[in-house]
């Protein structure tokens, strides 16, 4: 059966390039290796889906080459409104459907699917695909094929997909920049970190190449075993992932203290608490101010001097942990690198490469932030691709 879009990739682009492909008029068939599609959709977010931001711009992402491949977050919010899905915003600019649940977002677009007529075909695992006189025949590994006119690529990237769209995109003429998993822990020197496991505070951490800062956050600090989490280092590893070279994470855990305060505060601690293992009682939990005093050389018995105070207000805005790898791709929510936007048509989503094919989503080298960012420019990339593969298929007479 020949279609004329086939459409890779049941996730968030895949799945709003068919709807969109169909609602401009175009016979499309929805490909999705899983059992069912949307499967990671409705982990997203922890389970709402974090499908934008209010301040989604092309200079949030990496690199940055985005112009007319993204929507504006109200063009996007539109487009969902038309479907059925309400949004609300919370506190930090993240929007989430009103519902508070995934299943909403992956529901408004199934159920357009069905109204489109949209054949959806699920389990197929695409492993080769090849240019045919007619357009494009994708065969699967159980044997089966699929063809069509058009074929758009929106099957994930190595840290969502079970389909190896890499590999495809090769196939077709295209090369793949180097894949590395971003939005995931650091790991370091492990006993730095030993008896840190679980706990938690706010600081501020940069990433430093020989003294240089390349980026900072500002958010939730989370020890685990060997490794630093939570969001301010996952957005962090985007940057890793982009860097050659050793890197280090600088931890304050007083951004919002200047050195003066600090002092100031630590002298009077140690007038207001006896012994050393007190001296920071309010400020982190246990297991943390311990540590801290230990790296500074004090023991929980002792009574702090003025140059080992000295030496704990330093460590405080400047605690140092080497940077020796990441959480890898199972950990990973992203992966940084793919299909190189250079090797698509200025400002879309045509590959320049094959006539007929267009590439969506993370299949593509551009990545942004933690808060919606990569769900919007999955979204977008989905969205415009089907646009112009209508514009294409059926041009306006």
């Amino acid at each position: 059966m020949t279609s004329e879009l086939l459409v890779l990739g049941g996730g968030a682009a895949g799945l709003l390039a068919a709807q969109t492909a169909a609602e401009k008029g175009l016979h499309v068939t929805l490909l999705e290796a899983r059992e069912r599609v949307g499967k990671k959709l409705l982990a997203t977010g922890n389970g709402r889906c974090n499908l934008s931001n209010l301040h989604v711009s092309p200079d949030r992402y990496a690199p940055a080459a985005l112009e007319g491949r993204l929507l504006t977050t109200e063009m996007l919010l539109s487009l969902f409104m038309q479907l059925g899905l309400e949004t609300r915003a919370d506190g930090e600019s993240r929007l989430y459907p009103r519902s508070n649940q995934a299943a909403s977002v992956l529901d408004v677009l199934r159920f357009s699917l069905e109204r489109q007529g949209v054949r959806c075909v699920t389990e197929f695992e695409a492993v080769r695909a090849e240019r045919t006189g007619g357009g494009f025949t994708l065969h699967a590994r159980d044997g089966r094929t699929e063809s069509g006119r058009a074929l758009l690529l929106a099957c994930g990237g190595r840290a969502a997909s079970r389909q190896d769209g890499y590999a495809l995109a090769r196939q077709l003429g295209h090369s793949v920049t180097l894949l590395k998993p971003a939005l995931t822990y650091l790991t370091t020197e492990p006993s730095l970190v030993r008896g840190l496991q679980g706990q938690r505070t706010i600081a501020r951490v940069s990433l430093l190449q020989g003294g240089r800062e390349l980026a900072a956050e500002e958010g939730e600090l989370l020890f685990r075993d060997k490794a630093l989490s939570g969001i301010a280092v996952f957005d962090l590893s985007r940057v890793r992932a982009r860097t050659k070279g050793d890197c280090e994470l600088r931890v304050d855990l007083l951004p919002d203290w200047d050195d003066e305060r600090t002092a100031a505060e630590l002298a009077r601690r140690r007038a207001l608490f006896s012994p050393a293992g007190v001296l920071l009682t309010g400020l982190f939990p246990r297991p943390i101010a311990e540590r801290l005093l230990e790296r500074t050389g004090l023991r929980l018995q002792d009574m702090p001097d003025d140059k080992q105070l000295r030496a704990l207000a330093t460590l405080l805005h400047d605690w140092r942990f080497p940077v020796m790898g990441s959480g890898g791709f199972d950990q990973a929510q992203l992966c940084v690198g793919g299909v190189p936007l250079n090797e698509l048509r200025p400002g879309g989503l045509r590959s320049a490469r094959c006539e007929g094919l267009y590439l969506a989503g993370e299949l593509l080298d551009a990545d942004g932030p933690c808060g919606g960012y990569n769900l919007h420019l999955a979204f977008s990339t989905g969205y415009l691709a089907a646009c112009e593969a209508a514009e294409d298929l059926r041009p306006r007479q």
